[in-house]
């Protein structure tokens, strides 16, 4: 629990079954952070010195928990929005940090990344734009081939603002938002719409078996077969 009035959690991601990170909104200038190495049955703030400081207006969103990952070998990656939008990114459990700058909408508190993912080490995708004009396409979505040192816009972006991305294998990746999803077939370099079902805010491959699951407003709930998209690719 923490009582600080400005205490706010946006996500959180697992190393392991043990060892997790979650993250939340800037107390007094600096990104909340709290570790735990017993599976979330307790957790603990990190240090100060480890809590990497944010400008002004600069947060995370909390839209469909996919603004931070934990990758192997204690990297983890923080995505930030609204008046500055970055990512931030930890090689030591979150014990230190370094800054990846990206070039998606970003200068209000509605702006920024809403979600990201990598195949690697070098190859991601971000998405996200503006979460009260669901249709604008400026800046929205991004793909990266060198770990966020440079961002390429795709040859054909998403349909409008994306609150959560998924890459599904090293090629095919889906995202989805509020006026329906998309999927590239090429690590985010072109994408198409793939349905027009409005209201997902959220998508994740289950650990075991075939199935995509999408969650959004009302309890709603769809599955896509991850083996149909491969064949259609």
């Amino acid at each position: 629990m923490n009582t600080h009035k400005d205490a706010f959690i946006d996500g959180m991601d697992f190393w392991n079954a043990n060892d997790g990170l979650a993250f939340g909104d800037p107390i007094e200038g600096k990104l909340l952070l709290v570790n735990t190495e017993d599976g979330g049955a307790t957790w603990k703030e990190l240090p100060r010195e480890s809590q990497p400081d944010l400008e002004e207006g600069e947060a995370s969103f909390a839209a469909s928990g996919t603004t931070i990952r934990c990758f192997e070998n204690g990297r983890v990656i923080i995505a930030t929005g609204g008046k500055v939008s970055r990512l931030l990114l930890s090689n030591d459990f979150g014990k230190s940090w370094s800054t990846i700058y990206t070039p998606i909408l970003q200068g209000e508190a509605t702006t920024g990344i809403f979600s990201f993912d990598f195949i690697n080490k070098n190859e991601g995708i971000i998405v996200g734009g503006d979460y009260q004009i669901d249709s604008l396409k400026m800046d929205h979505v991004f793909y990266t081939s060198n770990g966020g040192m440079g961002w390429q816009r795709p040859v054909a972006p998403t349909n409008g603002y994306r609150e959560c991305v998924l890459i599904v294998n090293d090629s095919i990746a889906l995202t989805v938002g509020p006026n329906g999803m998309d999927v590239s077939y090429d690590a985010g370099k072109y994408w198409e719409s793939l349905s027009d079902l409005k209201g997902f805010h959220t998508v994740k491959k289950s650990k075991k078996g075939d199935a995509i699951v999408l969650s959004g407003a009302a309890g709603k709930i769809a599955t896509i077969s991850a083996k149909a998209l491969t064949e259609k690719q």
